[in-house]
């Protein structure tokens, strides 16, 4: 989530991984973040650029009542622009397969 603590565990799971020899993997990453939560003490701007700086892309999943409830996720049940960000998460991750 963009929000102090979601950012912030983030951010420190990169960390982790450039600090034990995986700087590779952080670099590699794609962050998700999910806009169910917002806080309104973190800059939404600064938290895109520091992620975009530290690895491969960054997907907003925006806000969705269907992802909300935290259960299976049906795609029919998806906004459209939620629906979208999905697809393009799944095509950044599909871009690494057999590499």
């Amino acid at each position: 989530a963009p929000t102090v603590d979601g950012a912030g565990r983030a951010s420190k799971t990169l960390d982790w991984l450039v600090a034990h020899g995986y700087g590779e993997l952080a670099a590699n990453a794609v962050v998700v973040l999910s806009c169910d939560r917002r806080s309104t003490e973190i800059d939404q701007t600064k938290i895109r650029e520091h992620f975009t700086a530290r690895c491969r892309a960054l997907i907003e999943l925006p806000h969705d009542p269907h992802l909300a409830t935290g259960g299976r996720v049906e795609l029919a049940r998806l906004r459209p622009r939620t629906l979208d960000a999905c697809y393009e998460l799944a095509a950044l991750i599909a871009d690494n397969f057999g590499t």
